[in-house]
């Protein structure tokens, strides 16, 4: 049970530091103009995800082991995979979720601290 636990934290952490680096760069390429807020909104993201990863860490392995306890699930043989992967996905969409999160709010901060330069228009002759 352990060894799940420290291998479904470590994969999970991975996990999620992978895919939500590759979320805020879409997100900022997406919602941005300037790489000011590119930077903004990933520094905000990036900040909120790892805010995330200790209560991730919690409520997976506290949802883990309650369905384990729920549902009967034995302990032995290749369980202890399923409980690790388990706690992966649930960490990885927890700190996901934050750092979206994290990023829509560096999206509204960065295009108000950063304004988009507005055009005037064609010159009259």
């Amino acid at each position: 049970m352990l060894i799940a636990i420290i291998f479904g934290s470590f994969l999970g952490t991975a996990a999620a530091w992978f895919l939500s680096t590759r979320l805020l760069e879409k997100l900022a390429d997406r919602y941005t103009i300037s790489p000011a807020q590119r930077r903004f909104v990933k520094v905000m993201g990036g900040v909120l995800g790892a805010i995330a990863m200790a209560p991730a860490i919690f409520i997976s392995v506290f949802l883990s082991s309650w369905l384990e306890r729920e549902f009967n699930l034995p302990l032995g043989g290749a369980y202890w995979l399923l409980h690790a992967l388990g706690l992966a996905l649930i960490t990885a969409l927890t700190v996901m979720a934050a750092t979206a999160m994290g990023a829509a709010l560096g999206v509204i901060g960065a295009r108000s601290l950063h304004p988009e330069p507005r055009s005037r228009g064609t010159p009259r002759p």
